[in-house]
């Protein structure tokens, strides 16, 4: 019997089971998945004292990573179903680009819901061409002297908190991953490239827009700037965003990127859940047999 022992995020065997995980993807996944994997419930899969792989749980009891070693890929259905036995797990978020974690969801939730769009760029040109701002706007790098007017933008035209905006983009100024466009010594709009922590070379593209000026195409030009600038550092963009929102995957496909893999939500069931249903279920009339 497998055991799944909750861990702190700096144990050492997690941080390579981790590295691992991500070389696992048939395709990168962006920084938001990395922060809601660091804050949700960590448990390393046990035989014994020899790690199997790990997952992640959150606060909601969804499921967002399943990870098996390859020595124990061949078990992945029955440890799976362990899990979900033991474990107060309701739901998973899984990417169609992890194989693994998908295949054991659709042993138990055939039906998914799209949820996230995953896009990668479809660049035919191995040199991009400069991106010229619009008449009238200015893009450029932001400093601290930015950052108070750049929090102010975000907390206008976005949901997040002051305090943790102080936090996250003071990191981005310092680390050169945010840039702002500016009109009439206004900022009007961002865009963050940020370089992935866990995935060597992959760059996240986050584009705001201020509610007043959205329609005009500033959008696509921050998302291909971002792009960009990307390139140049000798990184590769990518970026997702939600299904439901359509004017953001307009956006980034205008800006040349392709949709190749979905975040996909499910709800789960054990199999201990699904013989108490099979067995409330009334009797098929035999002569339909």
């Amino acid at each position: 019997m497998l055991s799944f022992q909750q861990v702190p995020a700096s144990l050492q065997a997690l941080k390579s089971l981790q590295s691992a995980f991500y070389l696992s993807l048939a395709a990168p996944l962006d920084g938001m998945w990395d922060s809601l994997m660091a804050e949700a419930e960590t448990r390393i899969i046990y035989d014994g004292v020899k790690a199997a792989g790990y997952l992640c749980i959150d606060k909601d009891g969804t499921l967002i990573n399943f990870y098996l070693t390859p020595y124990w890929v061949n078990q992945r259905d029955a440890i799976f179903a362990q899990a979900l036995e033991q474990l107060p797990i309701q739901s998973a978020l899984v990417g169609t680009n992890n194989p693994t974690f998908l295949n054991a969801v659709l042993q138990t939730a055939p039906l998914l819901t799209p949820h996230t769009l995953l896009f990668e760029d479809f660049n035919t040109s191995p040199v991009p061409q400069a991106v010229p701002p619009p008449q009238g706007f200015t893009l450029i790098q932001a400093t601290e002297q930015h950052l108070e007017a750049t929090v102010a933008f975000c907390l206008k035209n976005s949901l997040a908190k002051e305090a943790w905006l102080n936090t996250y983009l003071g990191q981005h100024v310092a680390q050169a991953q945010l840039f702002v466009l500016v009109h009439q010594d206004q900022i009007i709009g961002h865009v963050e490239v940020r370089q992935s922590s866990t995935q060597q070379g992959i760059v996240d593209l986050g584009v705001i827009v201020d509610a007043a000026f959205r329609g005009q195409g500033l959008g696509s030009f921050l998302m291909k700037s971002g792009k960009q600038i990307a390139y140049e550092r000798g990184l590769t963009p990518i970026v997702s965003c939600e299904v439901t929102n359509k004017p953001s995957n307009g956006m980034i496909v205008s800006a040349g990127f392709v949709n190749t893999y979905v975040m996909v939500l499910a709800t789960l069931q054990s199999n201990q859940q699904e013989a108490t249903q099979a067995a409330a279920r009334p009797a098929p009339n035999k002569k339909w047999l």
